[in-house]
Formats: C-alpha cells, sequence, structure tokens
C-alpha cells in the first residue's frame, strides 16, 4: 500500500505530462495539413521546452503563459478544421472573412444556431481538449520536471525559436493570425461604410465611357434571388413539385421562355458572387448599373434583404433604392412577396427606359422562415426525394432540412412566377425583358451531411437562369437553352439585352452574341467529381414525380 500510494502521483505526472504533449498534437493533426501540421508543432515547441524546463521552483506565472499559448495553438486548430471539413475554407480565405465582415453579432448567434449539428462534433472536440490541458497545467508544478539538465533545455529552446525567425512562419502563430483576420475584417467593413467615392467614379466612368450599341428594350426586370439550386426546381427535372407556376410560364410562353440548362455561379456565397456578376473589368473598373444609367435608364434596386455590403456596393448605384427588410439577419421573417407593390409601382413609372433589380431572400437559411406558417408542404413526405435520400444514408435532421428547403423554394417560385405576371401585364406593347438568376446554389444533402453554403461541392455553385421577353421581341435564338452559362459573365449579358458596350467589354462572353464562347471556370473539375447523383430509377418507379 505504502509502494502504492509512492508510485501514484509519478503515474499521475506522467499522465500530466503525455497530455500537455498529445493534446496540442491531436488538435494540429486535424487541423491542418501535414506540413502545416508540423510547422505549428514548431511554433508551439517553446511553450513545450518552458513546461519542462528543469526549474527547481518554477514561478506559478509560467502555469498560466504556457496554458494560454497551448490553448490559443489548440482552438485555432479546431476551429480552422471545421472550416476545412465544412465549407473546404480557410479562416483567411475570401468566403470566410467576406462572410464574418457581412454579419452582426445577432447573424453570428444565427449562424452557431443554425449550424448546431455540424459543429458540435468540433467544439466538442475543443472542449475536451481545453479540460484535459487544464487538468494537466494544474498538476503540482514540482512533478513535471522532465528535461535532465539546463544544458539540454537550452538546446532545445534555440533550436524551438528558430521559426520566430522567419516571417512566413511567425504569421501562423495565432496570436499573430488572428490578430491580422481581425483587422482584415475590419478593414473590409470600413471599405463598404465608405464607399460613395467608387460610386461616384463608377458613375462618372460610365457617363464618358458608355456607348449604346442598339435600341434595347423599354423594360428590363431582373430577379436576382439567394442560394436557390437549380437541381432542386421542377422545372429543371426535380421530382417534387416546387416551381409549379414556372412551369407553368413554361408550357405557355414556348419560344419566349428559355431556360438555360448548365448555369453555374463562380463564388459560393453572397459578396463575391454578386461582385463577380455587377463589376466589369480586370479591376472592377465598370459597374453596370452605372453603365446602363449612363446609356438613359432609370434603375432600382428593390431589395428583401437588409445587407451592409450589398446595399452600399450596389443598391446605392440605383436611382431608386427601396429596402423593403428592416431585420438583418438570417431569422428575418420578411418574405420574398413583400416586394411585389414595389415592383408594381416601379413598373408604372413613366420613364421610357427601366432597369429593375428584384433582390429577394430565396432560400437562405434558415430554409423554415422562408415561407409562410403551414406552407411545409413537403413534411414528411413519402416521395422520391425521401425515398432518394434515405438510400443516401441521410439522417433524419438532414431530411428535414431539405423538406424546409423544398418548401421555401416553392413559396419562393410562387413570387418569382408573380413578378413574371406582373411584368407581362405591365408590358403591354412595351418591349420588355424578365430574368430570374441566383447568385449561387445550396447543399441540403445533395452530396454530403450538410446544409448550407458549400464552397467544395457542385450545389454551391449550381444555379438557375430563366428568361423571358415580349413577343414583339421575337423568339429567342434556337439553342440558347442549351448554352452554358457562368455568372461572371452576367455582365456581357446584360449588355447584348440592354444594347449598352464599354470599353474592354468581352462581346464573345454574352450569352446572346452570336460568337458566344464558352469557358469552363477554374473549379470545373471540382464541380464534376463533386456533382450529386441523380435521385434512382428505383425511388423514381416507386414514387412518380409529382405534378
Amino acid at each position: 500500500m505504502v509502494t502504492d500510494r509512492l508510485r501514484a502521483p509519478a503515474s499521475v505526472s506522467l499522465v500530466r505530462a503525455a497530455l500537455v504533449l498529445l493534446m496540442p498534437v491531436l488538435a494540429l493533426a486535424w487541423g491542418h495539413a501535414p506540413p502545416r501540421a508540423v510547422q505549428m508543432a514548431w511554433l508551439l515547441a517553446p511553450a513545450w521546452v518552458v513546461w519542462f524546463w528543469p526549474f527547481q521552483r518554477p514561478w506559478p506565472v509560467l502555469r498560466w503563459g504556457v496554458g494560454v499559448c497551448l490553448l490559443s495553438f489548440v482552438l485555432d486548430a479546431w476551429a480552422r478544421a471545421f472550416l476545412q471539413h465544412t465549407y473546404g475554407a480557410a479562416p483567411d480565405s475570401s468566403v470566410v472573412v467576406t462572410a464574418m465582415a457581412n454579419a452582426t453579432p445577432g447573424e453570428s448567434w444565427e449562424y452557431l444556431q443554425s449550424h448546431a449539428r455540424q459543429a458540435l462534433p468540433w467544439l466538442l472536440a475543443a472542449l475536451l481538449s481545453m479540460l484535459a490541458l487544464a487538468w494537466a497545467l494544474a498538476g503540482p508544478l514540482e512533478q513535471r520536471r522532465v528535461l535532465p539538465g539546463r544544458a539540454w533545455a537550452i538546446g532545445l529552446l534555440v533550436l524551438a525559436l528558430l521559426p520566430y525567425a522567419l516571417k512566413p512562419s511567425r504569421r501562423l502563430h495565432p496570436a499573430v493570425f488572428w490578430t491580422h483576420w481581425g483587422e482584415q475584417v475590419a478593414r473590409l467593413q470600413n471599405e463598404w461604410r465608405d464607399l460613395a467615392h467608387r460610386r461616384q467614379g463608377w458613375i462618372e466612368r460610365a457617363q464618358r465611357e458608355v456607348e449604346v450599341a442598339g435600341p434595347g428594350p423599354a423594360t428590363l426586370v431582373v430577379v436576382l434571388t439567394d442560394s436557390i439550386n437549380r437541381d432542386n426546381l421542377q422545372v429543371y427535372g426535380y421530382p417534387r413539385a416546387t416551381a409549379p407556376e414556372l412551369a407553368a410560364h413554361q408550357a405557355r410562353w414556348g419560344a419566349q421562355w428559355v431556360k438555360v440548362e448548365e448555369a453555374w455561379s463562380v463564388d459560393a456565397s453572397t459578396v463575391p458572387a454578386l461582385a463577380s456578376m455587377w463589376l466589369q473589368g480586370p479591376q472592377g473598373e465598370h459597374h453596370v448599373l452605372a453603365l446602363a444609367r449612363a446609356a438613359g435608364y432609370k434603375v432600382w434596386w428593390i431589395s428583401n434583404h437588409d445587407d451592409l455590403a450589398i446595399k452600399n456596393l450596389h443598391g446605392r448605384m440605383a436611382d431608386v433604392l427601396d429596402m423593403r427588410n428592416r431585420v438583418p439577419g438570417r431569422s428575418t421573417r420578411s418574405l420574398d412577396d413583400v416586394v411585389l407593390p414595389a415592383l408594381q409601382t416601379a413598373l408604372d413609372d413613366p420613364s421610357p427606359r427601366k432597369l429593375i433589380v428584384v433582390h429577394i431572400l430565396g432560400a437562405h437559411q434558415h430554409y423554415h422562415v422562408r415561407f409562410p406558417e403551414g406552407a411545409d408542404v413537403f413534411a414528411d413526405a413519402n416521395d422520391a426525394v425521401r425515398c432518394h435520400m434515405t438510400q443516401l444514408g441521410r439522417p433524419a435532421w438532414l431530411r428535414r432540412q431539405r423538406d424546409d428547403y423544398d418548401a421555401a423554394v416553392r413559396f419562393h417560385t410562387s413570387v418569382v412566377a408573380r413578378t413574371l405576371d406582373i411584368t407581362v401585364s405591365a408590358s403591354r406593347s412595351r418591349p420588355t425583358h424578365w430574368m430570374f438568376v441566383s447568385d449561387h446554389g445550396q447543399e441540403v444533402g445533395h452530396t454530403f451531411r450538410h446544409a448550407g453554403h458549400s464552397p467544395g461541392t457542385a450545389s454551391g455553385y449550381r444555379i438557375p437562369l430563366l428568361m423571358w421577353r415580349s413577343p414583339d421581341q421575337g423568339p429567342w435564338p434556337a439553342g440558347l437553352g442549351q448554352r452554358p452559362f457562368r455568372a461572371d459573365g452576367w455582365g456581357p449579358l446584360l449588355g447584348e439585352v440592354l444594347g449598352v458596350a464599354w470599353p474592354g467589354m468581352e462581346g464573345h462572353r454574352s450569352l446572346l452574341h452570336p460568337d458566344y464562347r464558352w469557358q469552363a471556370p477554374e473549379p470545373m473539375p471540382m464541380w464534376h467529381t463533386t456533382a450529386a447523383p441523380p435521385v434512382s430509377d428505383e425511388c423514381l418507379r416507386q414514387h412518380p414525380p409529382s405534378s
């Protein structure tokens, strides 16, 4: 018994020492690629050397210093692991930085709530790591002297400090990295708040350089939506009735209607996606709305978003800015039909040439607040989609997310169809175009167990593009729907429709140009390898698509 009591502290001390070493190593292995994990471990090495230094009477303050250092590396690693696993993105990627710059504290909290299931394993891993380290570091200071002598300790400390002599390595230290990251976010927010000078530059440049290449229509209505994956639209072959009104328009209008079968965003989140669509030139020298205004169009931006970045970068470029939503964040319950009266007012305006952009929430998370109460028409539906998701092994919570997403899409497309109804009624003898496009797609169990933005799979980029024009404009060119489209060709496409050109305009990138040339975006191979499997024939036989 005496022997056991004497040995117990030594064994406990060994366990504590092992945890101090192994918990950070485990986190680094999950959060970084192998070469970077080794580099991070080297940056962390001074803390380990200090902790195991052969002090006779170590200072208690060392416990806190080493603890803060170890925990900073561990939390940094688990945060990176979550972002990489969920979004295929690093913390300093444009996707993450722009999302954080564009989020209020309330939106950040809503994000954590909506992604609680996906974040839970990583939060638990971080919490367990912190608790294990706290227990290990709380041990008696005299029980953890491991290094054999000061000469060894000094040599190891010199070796451990070598990465700090190199700036690329120093920048990876969590204290340095996250400080710089916060500065990036703040700098981007400040840029968005102070865009007046840039907007004035776009207007002045457009007035100097715009070229009116043709008469253009009297009216163009652009319905710009958010987070709509074309794979979930009935008109694109989805076996749920998510767009019956749009299907009716497709049947009604024949050659006046075109559905582009293969349309792609080049970004998987809103801010960069809209920038790639509306800004033109290598450095964003032109804004399409400024060009339209310079060519004689009166421009409206009607929005169901309450979004600082989009409002300042795009909305304020319009002659008329009508923000219909006053509640920011994912939990806003402002339904998309709130924009319809404003669209009617714009169409009734007597201006001879009009460009009306209607920016709506679409199926932006949270999905269940994107449709009216009681309109969850696919809840627990026993259909081909439910059969397919069961075959793919998707969990119950994700199947419910898909049901909510499809219900949001169905309500959303009913609003989109009504924008076309209103546009048709207002067109009369006026040459009119109507276009519907999404900024990016959405992953809702299509490829893996995830619901939300997805820069790492094809679902994050698959968007719809539907177009209508009044009969006096003649039919659309034959085969137009079979041309693949990438959303950063939106500017040339609108230029072609509006009869507007500008220096440097790449006309061949317009879907309507006779010499249109498709250039596959750089991520195209990734999109092919991460494409969602189609609904199986077995599920379709058991559950024929609804009408």
